[in-house]
């Protein structure tokens, strides 16, 4: 994907200031950071062994929101809290209410796209709107060919004109890891970069999970027809990817009853460390949950512990962080790693567009 987004990027904004206001910064924004991700050309970590003297180069992250792998989401309790904090989980549904359930789904998200003009008729002049409104269109096209019943051996699960509801996996209330790993499953982008991959012809394959109608097991695309589907997951400035709701919610009176506790703030307030049911505890002693560092953020993503070895699986440290186009270019040309970025190619006119 990154060489289709660099071969066609140039393209993309010429045709959108051609056919109407052109793209956002906020999204040509989102398309340049992420050809600078993972560049060590644009700056670096230096991490080092302590143990046997290895050094490891690690590139700096884009932050993107929109084309890296991202996606908005939410997670909702099965069950309520009470005002002592205690959960009360609700019954497993039936099939019928998952059924339910799905078909309102499918009615609500129609017709808010049908209230926001995005099923009947494009945007005259805004170029944003009009990717948006193509992608949305593809989208429901395969959709409505989706028209398989529901798989009798997976209850709780429905299947109506595309549209799926999965509500059959159960994990007890102690499994803190299979929550964590279920938690990431709902967060995880709506991309996989690791089903990309060029076919024969030169257009850009990507792998669906399942089969869909017809036999198909790849979406095809050309480089700018991916773009084009790109831009409407750039989400806007400011606006939340995750978003919090009842008790949960920054504002909810009983938030401090279920919002997860340091073990520090736990220990301060004489609670075990290791206390099944988190319980509220005075403002004075709650301290304020730090954010993973970067280190633990790649380890997340990438299942690499940068901090760690891999030749003899000693501890490593950072020597420096290296931003100084001089100072980088020298340490790159030093250790045989590229110096520079592949430019972008050039903008082609109305005939590549098609």
């Amino acid at each position: 994907m990154y060489a289709a987004v660099r071969e066609n990027l140039a393209t993309l904004i010429s045709e959108a200031d051609a056919v109407g206001r052109g793209l956002p910064r906020y999204v040509q924004r989102d398309f340049t950071r992420y050809l600078d991700c993972g560049q060590l050309a644009n700056g670096f970590a230096r991490v080092r062994c302590e143990a046997c003297g290895d050094e490891l180069q690690v590139a700096f992250s884009c932050k993107g929101r929109g084309v890296c792998p991202s996606c908005n989401h939410a997670l909702v309790p099965d069950g309520v809290f009470t005002q002592e904090g205690a959960f009360v989980p609700l019954p497993p549904p039936t099939q019928p209410e998952v059924e339910r359930l799905l078909a309102r789904v499918r009615r609500r998200v129609l017709a808010l796209l049908a209230a926001r003009g995005v099923l009947e008729a494009e945007a005259e002049d805004d170029s944003l709107e009009r990717y948006r409104a193509h992608s949305l269109r593809g989208q429901l096209a395969l959709l409505r060919l989706d028209v398989r019943a529901p798989p009798r051996q997976q209850p709780r699960c429905a299947f109506f004109e595309g549209f799926s509801l999965h509500a059959n996996t159960h994990l007890h209330p102690n499994d803190r890891e299979g929550l964590a790993r279920l938690c990431r499953y709902g967060a995880r982008g709506p991309l996989a970069l690791e089903r990309f991959e060029r076919a024969p012809d030169g257009r850009i394959a990507y792998r669906m999970k399942r089969v869909l109608p017809g036999g198909r097991t790849h979406l095809h695309f050309t480089g700018l027809e991916l773009l084009r589907k790109l831009t409407a997951l750039v989400p806007p400035p400011r606006s939340n990817l995750v978003r919090f709701h009842g008790v949960f919610a920054p504002g909810a009176r009983l938030r401090a009853a279920v919002a997860p506790v340091p073990a520090s703030a736990l220990a301060a307030s004489g609670e075990a460390a290791a206390a099944v049911h988190v319980k509220p505890v005075a403002a004075a002693s709650r301290a304020r949950t730090p954010r993973l560092d970067w280190a633990g953020l790649l380890q997340r993503t990438f299942a690499l512990d940068v901090f760690r070895c891999t030749r003899c699986g000693g501890k490593r440290r950072v020597l420096a962080y290296l931003t100084h186009p001089p100072v980088v270019r020298a340490i790159l040309a030093h250790v045989g790693e590229a110096t520079g970025v592949a430019p972008l190619a050039a903008a082609q006119g109305p005939p590549g567009w098609e």
